[in-house]
C-alpha cells in the first residue's frame, strides 16, 4: 500500500508540475522579444540582461559586482533612449510599471546613472509619492522632498548626487492626495525650470496598474 501511494503521488506531482508548466506557456503574456513585437504596439528600445539579486547587494550599474552583461545590457537602453530623444526634440522620460516590485526604479536609476556617464546633465525625479525607493537605491539622504517643492514649502534645488552630473529630487514618505500634486502648477512650473537646467530629466511614477499617477 505504501508503494503504490508513493507512486500515486509521485505521479500527481509530475501531472501537476506538467499541467503547471502547460497553462504558464498558453498564458497571454510577454515571454521574449518575438512576442513583445507581436504582441505590444510599441517600440523595443531593449532588454535588460536577468541578474539574480544577492542580499545587500546593490543592483546599480556603479557596483563592481554587477556582471558585464548586465551593465551593457543598460547602457545600450540608456544610448537608444537618448537618441529617441534627440530626434523626437524631448527632454523628459516617464518610467512607470503596471504592476509593483517589477523593477522601473532601478531601471530608472540606472538609466539616470548612464546618461550622466554619457556627459548629460542629468534630473532623476522621484514621483512615486506612495512608496518612494530612489533615496534608499542611490543611499541618500534628502534634505528636501518633491511634495514640500511641489507645495511650496521648499526651494527647487535637486540635491547632487556621487555621480557626476547627476541631480535628484527625491521623495520618501507616502504623500495624500499624490495625482492632484503630480497635476498641479508647482509640477508643469518645476518641468519647465528644470528643462533649462538640464538635458535630460527622468521621472519615476508609481504603478499604473495600482494608482492613477502615471
Amino acid at each position: 500500500t505504501k508503494k503504490y501511494a508513493a507512486t500515486a503521488f509521485l505521479a500527481a506531482a509530475l501531472a501537476m508540475a506538467a499541467l503547471i508548466g502547460l497553462f504558464s506557456f498558453l498564458r497571454d503574456t510577454v515571454k521574449n522579444e518575438a512576442e513583445f513585437t507581436r504582441k505590444i504596439d510599441a517600440d523595443l528600445l531593449g532588454v535588460v540582461y536577468h541578474e539574480k539579486k544577492k542580499k545587500n547587494s546593490s543592483m546599480l550599474i556603479t557596483n563592481p559586482a554587477r556582471s558585464f552583461l548586465y551593465v551593457e545590457s543598460l547602457k545600450r537602453i540608456a544610448s537608444r533612449v537618448r537618441g529617441r530623444l534627440d530626434r523626437k526634440g524631448g527632454k523628459v522620460l516617464l518610467v512607470t510599471s503596471v504592476a509593483e516590485n517589477e523593477g522601473k526604479s532601478t531601471v530608472t536609476a540606472n538609466l539616470a546613472l548612464a546618461l550622466a556617464r554619457q556627459g548629460k546633465r542629468v534630473l532623476l525625479i522621484d514621483a512615486d509619492l506612495h512608496k518612494a525607493a530612489l533615496y534608499k537605491l542611490l543611499g541618500a539622504k534628502p534634505t528636501r522632498v518633491l511634495a514640500a517643492i511641489l507645495r511650496g514649502k521648499a526651494p527647487c534645488e535637486p540635491e547632487e548626487t556621487a555621480q557626476s552630473g547627476l541631480y535628484a529630487i527625491y521623495s520618501t514618505t507616502a504623500q495624500s492626495g499624490a495625482s492632484e500634486l503630480l497635476s498641479s502648477r508647482g509640477m508643469r512650473s518645476l518641468l519647465e525650470e528644470m528643462r533649462q537646467a538640464v538635458d535630460i530629466i527622468l521621472i519615476d511614477t508609481a504603478p499604473m496598474g495600482v494608482f492613477s499617477d502615471a
